[in-house]
Protein backbone atom coordinates (compact mmCIF):
# COMPACT_ATOMS: atom_id res chain seq x y z
CA UNK A 1 0.00 0.00 0.00
CA UNK A 2 2.82 2.40 0.90
CA UNK A 3 4.53 1.72 -2.41
CA UNK A 4 1.34 2.36 -4.34
CA UNK A 5 0.74 5.66 -2.52
CA UNK A 6 4.36 6.66 -3.13
CA UNK A 7 4.07 5.68 -6.80
CA UNK A 8 0.90 7.77 -7.13
CA UNK A 9 2.62 10.79 -5.53
CA UNK A 10 5.68 10.35 -7.76
CA UNK A 11 3.51 10.13 -10.87
CA UNK A 12 1.47 13.16 -9.81
CA UNK A 13 4.57 15.26 -9.12
CA UNK A 14 6.21 14.13 -12.36
CA UNK A 15 3.12 14.79 -14.46
CA UNK A 16 2.62 18.21 -12.89
CA UNK A 17 6.22 19.22 -13.50
CA UNK A 18 6.14 17.90 -17.07
CA UNK A 19 3.01 19.90 -17.84
CA UNK A 20 4.35 23.08 -16.23
CA UNK A 21 7.65 22.62 -18.07
CA UNK A 22 5.86 22.05 -21.38
CA UNK A 23 3.73 25.16 -20.96
CA UNK A 24 6.18 27.66 -19.45
CA UNK A 25 9.71 26.58 -20.43
CA UNK A 26 9.60 24.23 -23.44
CA UNK A 27 13.20 25.01 -24.44
CA UNK A 28 14.73 23.62 -21.18
CA UNK A 29 13.51 20.24 -20.00
CA UNK A 30 14.23 20.57 -16.28
CA UNK A 31 11.25 18.33 -15.49
CA UNK A 32 13.34 15.36 -16.66
CA UNK A 33 15.34 15.72 -13.42
CA UNK A 34 12.15 15.78 -11.36
CA UNK A 35 10.96 12.57 -13.03
CA UNK A 36 14.35 10.92 -12.50
CA UNK A 37 14.48 12.10 -8.88
CA UNK A 38 11.02 10.74 -8.18
CA UNK A 39 12.06 7.43 -9.73
CA UNK A 40 15.20 7.26 -7.57
CA UNK A 41 13.26 8.02 -4.39
CA UNK A 42 10.63 5.45 -5.29
CA UNK A 43 13.29 2.80 -5.97
CA UNK A 44 15.18 3.34 -2.72
CA UNK A 45 11.96 3.35 -0.68
CA UNK A 46 10.79 0.21 -2.51
CA UNK A 47 13.99 -1.54 -1.48
CA UNK A 48 13.47 -0.47 2.13
CA UNK A 49 9.86 -1.64 2.12
CA UNK A 50 10.68 -4.95 0.42
CA UNK A 51 13.36 -5.75 2.99
CA UNK A 52 11.62 -4.23 6.01
CA UNK A 53 11.77 -7.52 7.90
CA UNK A 54 15.52 -7.84 7.25
CA UNK A 55 17.14 -4.45 7.80
CA UNK A 56 20.61 -5.88 7.11
CA UNK A 57 19.56 -6.84 3.58
CA UNK A 58 18.01 -3.42 3.14
CA UNK A 59 21.25 -1.70 4.11
CA UNK A 60 23.22 -4.00 1.82
CA UNK A 61 21.02 -3.23 -1.17
CA UNK A 62 21.03 0.50 -0.44
CA UNK A 63 24.85 0.51 -0.36
CA UNK A 64 24.79 -0.91 -3.89
CA UNK A 65 21.83 0.96 -5.41
CA UNK A 66 22.46 4.51 -4.13
CA UNK A 67 25.99 4.79 -5.60
CA UNK A 68 24.79 3.34 -8.92
CA UNK A 69 21.99 5.91 -9.08
CA UNK A 70 24.38 8.70 -8.15
CA UNK A 71 26.83 7.63 -10.86
CA UNK A 72 23.94 7.74 -13.35
CA UNK A 73 22.99 11.24 -12.14
CA UNK A 74 26.61 12.35 -12.32
CA UNK A 75 26.85 11.07 -15.88
CA UNK A 76 23.62 12.84 -16.88
CA UNK A 77 24.76 16.16 -15.37
CA UNK A 78 28.13 16.37 -17.07
CA UNK A 79 30.34 13.84 -15.25
CA UNK A 80 32.05 15.90 -12.57
CA UNK A 81 32.89 12.74 -10.58
CA UNK A 82 31.11 13.89 -7.43
CA UNK A 83 29.50 10.46 -7.27
CA UNK A 84 32.91 8.77 -7.07
CA UNK A 85 34.52 11.43 -4.89
CA UNK A 86 31.81 11.77 -2.26
CA UNK A 87 28.66 9.66 -2.62
CA UNK A 88 30.25 6.22 -3.01
CA UNK A 89 32.69 6.49 -0.08
CA UNK A 90 30.17 8.22 2.21
CA UNK A 91 27.42 5.68 1.50
CA UNK A 92 29.89 2.86 2.11
CA UNK A 93 31.07 4.25 5.46
CA UNK A 94 27.51 4.88 6.62
CA UNK A 95 26.46 1.40 5.45
CA UNK A 96 29.32 -0.34 7.26
CA UNK A 97 28.70 1.56 10.48
CA UNK A 98 24.93 1.02 10.28
CA UNK A 99 25.32 -2.75 9.84
CA UNK A 100 27.71 -2.87 12.80
CA UNK A 101 25.53 -0.63 15.00
CA UNK A 102 22.36 -2.52 14.13
CA UNK A 103 24.02 -5.87 14.82
CA UNK A 104 25.25 -4.65 18.19
CA UNK A 105 21.93 -3.03 19.16
CA UNK A 106 19.92 -6.09 18.18
CA UNK A 107 22.52 -8.42 19.72
CA UNK A 108 22.60 -10.50 16.58
CA UNK A 109 24.85 -13.53 16.31
CA UNK A 110 27.71 -13.04 13.87
CA UNK A 111 26.37 -15.59 11.37
CA UNK A 112 23.17 -13.56 11.02
CA UNK A 113 24.93 -10.48 9.64
CA UNK A 114 28.36 -11.67 8.49
CA UNK A 115 27.40 -12.09 4.83
CA UNK A 116 25.97 -8.60 4.45
CA UNK A 117 28.74 -7.11 6.58
CA UNK A 118 31.49 -8.64 4.44
CA UNK A 119 29.68 -7.56 1.26
CA UNK A 120 29.29 -3.96 2.44
CA UNK A 121 32.94 -3.88 3.54
CA UNK A 122 34.04 -5.17 0.13
CA UNK A 123 32.02 -2.43 -1.56
CA UNK A 124 33.76 -0.05 0.87
CA UNK A 125 37.07 -1.04 -0.74
CA UNK A 126 35.94 0.07 -4.22
CA UNK A 127 36.93 3.71 -3.51
CA UNK A 128 40.49 2.47 -2.87
CA UNK A 129 40.51 0.79 -6.27
CA UNK A 130 39.19 3.99 -7.88
CA UNK A 131 41.85 5.97 -6.03
CA UNK A 132 44.61 3.69 -7.30
CA UNK A 133 43.21 3.94 -10.85
CA UNK A 134 43.24 7.75 -10.66
CA UNK A 135 39.47 8.16 -10.96
CA UNK A 136 39.09 10.16 -7.74
CA UNK A 137 39.88 13.87 -7.34
CA UNK A 138 39.19 14.25 -3.58
CA UNK A 139 41.19 11.55 -1.83
CA UNK A 140 40.10 11.88 1.82
CA UNK A 141 36.58 10.32 1.56
CA UNK A 142 38.00 7.36 -0.37
CA UNK A 143 40.79 6.89 2.15
CA UNK A 144 38.35 7.01 5.05
CA UNK A 145 36.03 4.48 3.39
CA UNK A 146 38.90 2.13 2.61
CA UNK A 147 40.40 2.48 6.08
CA UNK A 148 37.10 1.74 7.80
CA UNK A 149 36.50 -1.25 5.51
CA UNK A 150 39.97 -2.69 6.14
CA UNK A 151 39.71 -2.24 9.92
CA UNK A 152 36.21 -3.75 10.14
CA UNK A 153 37.05 -6.67 7.84
CA UNK A 154 40.26 -7.37 9.78
CA UNK A 155 38.37 -7.23 13.07
CA UNK A 156 35.70 -9.61 11.82
CA UNK A 157 38.20 -12.06 10.35
CA UNK A 158 40.56 -11.98 13.34
CA UNK A 159 37.87 -12.23 15.99
CA UNK A 160 35.28 -14.42 14.25
CA UNK A 161 37.20 -16.43 11.64
CA UNK A 162 35.42 -19.75 12.28
CA UNK A 163 31.99 -18.20 11.98
CA UNK A 164 32.93 -16.30 8.82
CA UNK A 165 34.49 -19.41 7.27
CA UNK A 166 31.42 -21.52 7.97
CA UNK A 167 29.15 -18.76 6.65
CA UNK A 168 31.17 -18.52 3.43
CA UNK A 169 31.03 -22.32 3.06
CA UNK A 170 27.30 -22.34 3.64
CA UNK A 171 26.53 -19.48 1.24
CA UNK A 172 28.89 -20.62 -1.53
CA UNK A 173 28.07 -24.32 -1.06
CA UNK A 174 31.71 -25.28 -0.54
Amino acid sequence: FVLRILALLAIAASATCLLINFELYPEVWWSFFVVMGAGCVWLTVAIGVKHRRDPMQSIGWQVVVIPILSILWDHLTGWNRWSLDFVLPCVCVVGMLMVLALALCMRMPVHAFAGVFVGVCLVGLVPLLLLVLGQVDFRIPSLISSGVAIILLAGLLLLQWRTVRSEISRRLHL
